[in-house]
Order: structure tokens, then C-alpha cells, then sequence
């Protein structure tokens, strides 16, 4: 009986959710590079990332529950460092984080067609890391268009803590 499950969902997965997906990333990707720089780090701008998010975690039935955001001051900068333990920790951000943010995203991404083109558009800082050992960040084309407050998201490639015990990470992060 799981093998059966297994194979209609994976028959699902690339018959149904991924061309859906591919359709939804391509308009996405589009609209976000058309919009962003009419009206930069504007709602409007950013609700089709949002869109796109929340419907990829639905079309792969993965369930978000979100807890602590009123913990959050709309008129407050954060700078907020993610896990990456899963490979929907982009897709729950974009889609569940109520606020504009930019992702601090390594340069390698802009060779996706038009997701990086449409990262780009809408100010996300692209980092070169030239060694493990030491790291500059460098952006093509920094875009300063904040007024006063400032959210930026990173997703480092070592974890920051382990589940039992918080631990500091060998990445630094400036501010």
C-alpha cells in the first residue's frame, strides 16, 4: 500500500504539481521583473512572490504553521538568518513573512532564467564568497531605495544551532 502511495504521488508530483509550478515560477518571474522597478519595495510588487510561495507549499502538500509574528514591529529593520533545513524554507518565508524583505542570495542564483533576473529586479543582494575563509559581499547594483526601515533574510550554508543546544555558527554577519 505505500508503494502505491509513493508512486501516485510521485506520477503527481511531475505530471500534475511541477508543470503547474513551472508555469506559476515563469508568470511569477515575469511580473516581479516588470513590477519591481515601477514600484519598488512596494506590496504590490511583492504579493506574486507571496502567491508563488503559498502555492507551491499547497501543490506539494506541505502544511505551515506560523506562530510569534506578533512578535514583530512593523516599523522595526530585522535582519533575519534561517536554518535552511528544508528545501521549502524559501518557498514558507516568501510566502508567510508579512513584510518586505530582501534576501541576502549567493550570485549563483541569478543564472536561474528569469528567477534571477526577477531577483535582481526587485533589489535582492547578490554575495560572491571568493574562499571559505573569507567572505565579501558584493553587489552589483547596490539598491539603497529604503526609507527607514530595513529587512533583509539570510540562509547561510552551515546551520546556526542545533535543535538542543543554540550554538554561534563559524559564518559572521555584518550589519
Amino acid at each position: 500500500m505505500k508503494q502505491i502511495k509513493h508512486t501516485f504521488f510521485t506520477l503527481y508530483q511531475f505530471l500534475i504539481a511541477f508543470p503547474i509550478l513551472l508555469v506559476i515560477t515563469i508568470l511569477v518571474a515575469l511580473t516581479t521583473t516588470i513590477l519591481s522597478p515601477i514600484l519598488p519595495n512596494s506590496k504590490l510588487s511583492y504579493y506574486p512572490a507571496r502567491f508563488w510561495g503559498r502555492t507551491i507549499c499547497r501543490l506539494c502538500f506541505v502544511t505551515v504553521k506560523i506562530s510569534g509574528l506578533e512578535n514583530l514591529e512593523p516599523l522595526q529593520s530585522y535582519v533575519v538568518v534561517c536554518n535552511h533545513q528544508s528545501m521549502f524554507d524559501i518557498f514558507v518565508v516568501y510566502g508567510w513573512f508579512p513584510f518586505i524583505f530582501k534576501w541576502m542570495m549567493k550570485a549563483e542564483l541569478r543564472r536561474i532564467p528569469l528567477v534571477g533576473k526577477a531577483c535582481e529586479a526587485a533589489g535582492h543582494i547578490l554575495s560572491i564568497v571568493p574562499t571559505p575563509l573569507k567572505r565579501n559581499i558584493v553587489s552589483k547594483k547596490p539598491k539603497p531605495n529604503f526609507k527607514t526601515v530595513f529587512r533583509s533574510l539570510f540562509f547561510p550554508k552551515e546551520p546556526v544551532h542545533t535543535p538542543a543546544k543554540w550554538e554561534t555558527s563559524n559564518v559572521e554577519l555584518f550589519a
